[in-house]
């Protein structure tokens, strides 16, 4: 579905550019790719919306569009998984 293709898109580009940069050093097991993005979402949800624990830094700061992007891909992604 196109709607689920741009939306996917976007997040795993927030996720390669904002969260895998520190992953990748301090996290290894948690790097982020299209294949494995989606098991992630309820983590994802968890630690950037509900704890606002991730990204650590000013480096790595989300943009409110970005936060955004993966706001709607999380909502997508759960409902779809959901059958809601």
């Amino acid at each position: 579905m196109i709607l689920q293709d741009s939306t996917q898109q976007r997040a795993f580009g927030i996720l390669a550019n904002k969260c895998n940069v520190c992953h990748a050093q301090r996290n290894r097991g948690r790097v982020f790719t299209e294949e494995n993005m989606n098991s992630w979402t309820n983590d994802i949800y968890q630690q950037v919306f509900i704890e606002k624990r991730m990204p650590k830094g000013k480096k790595t700061k989300l943009t409110s569009q970005e936060y955004q992007d993966l706001l709607t891909w999380v909502s997508y992604t759960k409902t779809q998984n959901n059958g809601i």
